[in-house]
């Protein structure tokens, strides 16, 4: 694209092609950012658009809390799905009480959480508790911005998304 350089660009052709192409990239990247966008439920989206949000503006204890919020989101609905009969005591529960009901009952949870995320659950209860309470830490733009990429990750994986763990369950 010779936009950066407009010297080269001889006539309005030139420019018209070069912003046609443009919108080509644009539109193909449009595809892969709806499909991105399609991992999240509502409620999901609307923390992560805040989390993104208060990270750019270097909200960092903001940011954690709601990726964090999120992940809890998420992780709830799996385990209600594991454990359709408990969803009522399941959403009683606080993300540190989900998490310690997780890593206790693994096998009544069916390994619901793909293991290469379960560090992140762990994370996501020490910054909680840093970014919501006060208790003297300084949470860092990056570290807020490990756990928004990391929760971002969590979402996103196939294999943390209701519909697919839905059918997982339902074969085993």
């Amino acid at each position: 694209m010779n936009l950066e350089e407009s010297n080269r660009m001889e006539d309005i052709d030139d420019f018209i092609r070069n912003i046609e192409l443009i919108k080509l990239c644009l539109q193909l990247e449009m595809s892969t950012l709806s499909d991105f966008c399609s991992a999240f439920d509502e409620e999901e989206k609307e923390r992560m658009n805040e989390a993104i949000h208060d990270c750019l503006e270097g909200c960092n204890y903001s940011c954690v809390a709601m990726s964090v919020s999120a992940v809890e989101s998420r992780l709830l609905k799996l385990m209600c799905l594991a454990m359709p009969n408990s969803q009522q005591e399941l959403e009683m529960k606080t993300l540190g009480q989900l998490i310690l009901e997780y890593n206790n009952n693994k096998g009544s949870y069916k390994n619901i959480v793909p293991q290469m995320h379960e560090p992140l659950i762990g994370l996501c209860n020490t910054y909680r508790i840093f970014s919501v309470h006060p208790k003297r830490v300084n949470v860092n733009a990056r570290e807020a911005n490990v756990i928004l990429n990391l929760a971002i990750k969590f979402l996103t994986d196939e294999n943390t998304k209701p519909e697919i763990v839905k059918a997982k369950l339902a074969k085993d």
